[in-house]
């Protein structure tokens, strides 16, 4: 059984999945800008549909090369050490998996923000992290620049302490 992570634990390495969409390339800066602080690895993660990856008789062909490319392009601005996985499966399993397979502390992932009959018909594979993941997902949604304010809160008046 795999030792439980502390809270103050150091982070070694941080599992970024990327969909090379805009949410997924925020998610990655953001990532890379924990690693520069914490001095750790990202490690970029992709998943791919599985028929795509079988040749005819079973056999796994090479990564598309196409998708090498894309996963090689992606490079931060900081001096930060990028290492590049690509695994075959349904995201949410096969991030999961991964991070524990790659003894990474932290994912960082992308959500969308979906709610509603969106969110029922598509899922979000951000949730499904945070809920199976073995260690702790930090979701960094992609928000609008003219996006409104949060209205404050109703005030209430604390009771007093009970002595």
């Amino acid at each position: 059984m795999e030792k439980q992570m502390k809270t103050s634990d150091p982070i070694h390495r941080i599992l970024c999945p990327i969909d090379f969409s805009p949410t997924s390339q925020r998610a990655f800066e953001y990532a890379v800008r924990v690693a520069e602080h914490a001095g750790a690895t990202v490690v970029l993660f992709h998943a791919f549909d599985v028929p795509d990856a079988w040749a005819s008789g079973g056999r796994l062909k090479e990564i598309d090369p196409e998708l090498k490319s894309k996963m090689l392009e992606i490079n931060p601005s900081a001096n930060v050490s990028i290492e590049r996985v690509a695994h075959g499966g349904p995201a949410g399993p096969a991030i999961c998996w991964v991070a524990q397979d790659q003894k990474c502390d932290l994912i960082v992932i992308g959500t969308h923000g979906r709610h509603g009959v969106s969110h029922l018909l598509l899922g979000s594979v951000a949730e499904y992290c945070v809920r199976n993941a073995r260690c702790p997902v930090l979701t960094v949604r992609d928000r609008a620049p003219d996006e409104s304010p949060l209205d404050e809160p109703e005030i209430y008046i604390p009771m007093p302490p009970i002595l």
